[in-house]
């Protein structure tokens, strides 16, 4: 026999209509399987979804780093909303020298993390940082979130720029001449809607000095995607 043909509007769960044939047994197996789905694993959020359809979200590098969202589809806002799971962190776990000088441009990365999908997330950094003797008058060291949207870690950004530039979601420091230094630890945070799927880079900008960053870490933690 034909199982049931009837299906409810949002989830699409199973349940007979009066045309179908009778088989309790049967019936109830169907609803049964279609629950026991429950969240459904991707890769890519689906492009027709339905009023509080569930799924994982875990791309291969999520996997790799042990990461995933869980998330519901909520009609009303046409978003995916957090329902639990673990948030995008990565760290270098190891000192991340600066060989040359990188100003006026943003310097390679320090460390990146890779963001599934556009949304609201709330980004997380630090790091420590070793600071070595500077004979120039003034130098200045400036990092901070890059990519996906994120405007540039400068306005403006020259040789001479005064660390006060940079923009207020970053970390900056003014150096003047003297002793080398090691600074044990420092962290921000701040809500980005970040415009797309990518690697959202921790990057870093210097004048005058070639810092050390160590244990570099950056985290990403989903409000709201879509």
């Amino acid at each position: 026999m034909a199982a049931p043909t009837g299906r409810t509007p949002n989830l699409q769960l199973p349940y007979p209509i009066p045309d179908d044939d009778v088989d309790v047994p049967r019936d109830i197996k169907a609803l049964a399987d279609k629950l026991d789905l429950g969240y459904t694993t991707v890769t890519l959020l689906p492009s027709s979804p339905v009023a509080g359809q569930l799924v994982k979200l875990q791309t291969a590098a999520m996997l790799a780093l042990e990461c995933a969202f869980f998330l519901r589809w909520d009609a009303t806002r046409s978003k995916w909303i957090p329902e639990g799971g673990t948030p995008l962190m990565k760290s270098a776990l190891t000192d991340v020298p600066i060989a040359t000088d990188s100003s006026p441009v943003d310097g390679s990365p320090v460390v990146s993390l890779p963001i599934p999908a556009a949304g609201k997330y709330w980004i997380e950094f630090g790091f420590g940082l070793f600071i070595p003797a500077s004979s120039a008058p003034q130098a200045t060291i400036a990092a901070a979130p890059q990519g996906l949207g994120v405007p540039a870690l400068f306005a403006g950004h020259a040789a001479n720029t005064q660390p006060g530039t940079v923009l207020h979601y970053g970390l900056a420091w003014a150096v003047g001449a003297g002793f080398a230094r090691f600074e044990p630890g420092y962290a921000k945070a701040w809500p980005w809607d970040l415009n797309a799927a990518g690697n959202l880079t921790l990057r870093y900008s210097t004048y005058n000095v070639t810092p050390t960053f160590r244990f570099p870490w950056m985290k990403a933690t989903p409000l709201v995607i879509g």
